[in-house]
């Protein structure tokens, strides 16, 4: 049969047009092994029974002698090829199937960041966890205010907490100091955008600040207050966590005087409303001087609040932090033991027993099991 004269498809229909698409590819699959066949017996030798066969132009037919030559067989190809193309075309544009490559993934925006090492900044060092993560640019700071700085980032480490973490120390004595140096909001934000460049020079591209939480033990919760006193600064303060570090003054009749604190109950009142977080802990210890302790000024706190505590029976585990060593002897470092909660919302009061200073110690040494899952679990389910 002449490959040329094939016979037009008198098949109608989707089946019978599907065997005839099929009747095609078929014979384009012989011309196609012909092809290869021809080429073949220019370039090997010996050549072997079937292709010379084919070469010599003996097709093994039914008791006959095919008269083909190979002239013949290879002027036939490209016409009989370009015939089967043609049918093969889709016979209007709405058959036509388009393929569409995907657009090649964007880079990460932490590709090239560098995670190790720390940043001096304002007096204080900023360091990154081994795992954080920023796909597109956008980062979380936790800022924090008084602790030893190695527990502090180990404590953040520990908690799996995706987020930058910048320690800052003031020297002196008494919340006063951190009060001073960040009375002016303006210090403040400014750390804020020496973070964000350093971000960048790390190799964050498109660095910008997401979620902003501030976090402080003892004397730190100074500069905290002040940070809350700042309506602009409080707006974008996402969390707050203070690790046995409220105090507040007495009033006339000795009681604390809890409207100091206005910018903080305002927070606490967000907080209560599952707008923000807020976070303390406190122990038993009575201070020598003018002022109400932590328990005593959380108490007042609450009870503006109209919050009511209940029994806290878990008591947390000890971190394996190696930190831990040198701040405090081996036989100080003890679990603290739990009394007393409160939650409502995104507030969260926890008090433990203790009145030395070991016990106050372990507010910090234990700030990855007493106060930051919690600002874990607010951020893994937020954006």
């Amino acid at each position: 049969m002449d490959w040329r004269t094939l016979p037009s498809d008198p098949l109608r229909g989707p089946s019978k047009r599907a065997a005839a698409n099929s009747l095609q590819l078929a014979a384009l699959a012989v011309l196609a092994a012909l092809g290869v066949l021809l080429l073949v017996t220019k370039v090997a030798a010996p050549v072997p029974p079937l292709a010379a066969s084919l070469t010599n132009g003996s097709l093994p037919s039914a008791g006959a002698e095919a008269s083909t030559r190979p002239a013949q067989i290879t002027s036939l190809l490209p016409d009989a090829m370009a015939k089967l193309a043609r049918r093969a075309l889709p016979s209007s544009p709405s058959q036509a199937i388009a393929v569409v490559s995907a657009p090649p993934a964007a880079p990460r925006a932490d590709a090239q960041l560098r995670r190790e090492g720390r940043d001096f900044l304002g007096g204080g060092f900023l360091s990154l966890p081994p795992a954080f993560a920023s796909a597109d640019g956008a980062y979380d700071l936790a800022v924090h205010f008084h602790g030893n700085t190695g527990l502090v980032e180990e404590s953040y480490v520990a908690s799996g907490l995706n987020a930058a973490v910048l320690v800052l120390n003031v020297d002196g004595f008494g919340s006063g100091v951190y009060e001073s140096r960040f009375y002016h909001p303006a210090v403040l934000t400014k750390l804020l955008g020496e973070v964000q460049q350093a971000l960048v020079a790390r190799g964050l591209q498109g660095a910008r600040l997401h979620r902003l939480a501030l976090s402080a033990w003892s004397a730190g919760y100074g500069a905290v207050l002040r940070a809350l006193a700042d309506p602009t600064l409080a707006e974008q303060v996402n969390a707050v966590l203070l690790l046995d570090g409220l105090h507040c003054g007495y009033d006339d009749h000795r009681a604390p005087a809890v409207e100091r604190l206005a910018a903080l109950q305002a927070y606490a009142e967000r907080a209560k409303a599952g707008e923000r977080l807020l976070v303390m802990t406190h122990s038993e210890i009575q201070p020598v001087g003018d002022y109400a302790g932590t328990h005593e000024t959380i108490d007042a706190l609450l009870g503006v609040l109209r919050v009511r505590r209940t029994s806290l029976a878990d008591a947390p585990r000890l971190p394996a932090l190696a930190s831990l060593r040198g701040i405090l002897p081996a036989h100080q470092i003890k679990p603290l033991d739990p009394l007393t909660q409160a939650r409502v919302g995104g507030l969260v009061v926890r008090g433990y027993d203790g009145s030395r200073e070991p016990h106050h110690a372990m507010h910090l040494a234990q700030m990855s099991v007493i106060a930051l899952p919690e600002l874990v679990a607010a951020w893994s389910t937020s954006n």
